[in-house]
C-alpha cells in the first residue's frame, strides 16, 4: 500500500499515519459525534431548568402580589409566606441550641470534668403555729380512755 501524502510504500499491518489537519479534523468529528448525545441531554436539562425557573418566577410575584394587596385576607398562602419569613429566625435559634449541645459535648469529652449535681428542691416549710393551738387544747382536756370506762350493766 502506497501512502497518498508522501508516496511511501506501507505494509497492511502497520498504522496509517495522516497529516496533522486531517488527524483533528478526524478527532473533532469523533469527538462531536460521541458528545452528541450527552450534548442534547443537558440541552434538555438546561431547557427543562429555564421553565421551571419561569414559571416560579411567575409563582414568586404571585405570591408577592397576594402578600402586598391582600393582607387581610386569610389565605393559607398568606399565612405560609408569614412562617416563611420566621425561618431564619427559627433556624438561628436552633444553631444557637446545637452550639450549646455541642459545647456541652465538648466539655464531657474532657476526663477532668466533672458534672454537678443539679440542686435538691428544699424541704417544704410547714406552718407550726396552727399545730401548736391543737396542741395546748389537748393538752388541757384529759384524755379519754375507751378502754378502761367502766360499762354500766344494763
Amino acid at each position: 500500500m502506497i501512502c497518498e501524502a508522501d508516496g511511501r510504500h506501507m505494509d497492511d499491518e502497520s498504522e496509517m499515519m495522516l497529516p496533522p489537519e486531517i488527524a483533528a479534523s478526524h478527532l473533532a468529528v469523533g469527538m462531536y459525534m460521541a458528545l452528541w448525545p450527552k450534548i442534547e441531554k443537558c440541552d434538555g436539562y438546561v431547557g427543562m431548568l429555564l421553565d421551571t425557573q419561569e414559571s416560579l418566577q411567575e409563582k414568586i410575584a404571585e405570591l408577592m402580589g397576594l402578600l402586598d394587596g391582600g393582607a387581610d385576607t386569610t389565605s393559607p398562602l398568606v399565612g405560609y409566606a408569614a412562617r416563611l419569613q420566621q425561618f431564619p429566625s427559627r433556624v438561628q435559634a436552633l444553631q444557637t441550641k446545637l452550639e450549646g449541645i455541642r459545647a456541652l459535648l465538648a466539655s464531657l469529652r474532657k476526663p477532668d470534668v466533672v458534672i454537678p449535681e443539679p440542686p435538691k428542691a428544699a424541704p417544704p416549710v410547714v406552718v407550726a403555729a396552727i399545730d401548736d393551738e391543737e396542741d395546748e387544747r389537748e393538752a388541757l382536756v384529759p384524755a379519754h380512755n375507751v378502754a378502761t370506762e367502766d360499762v354500766a350493766p344494763q
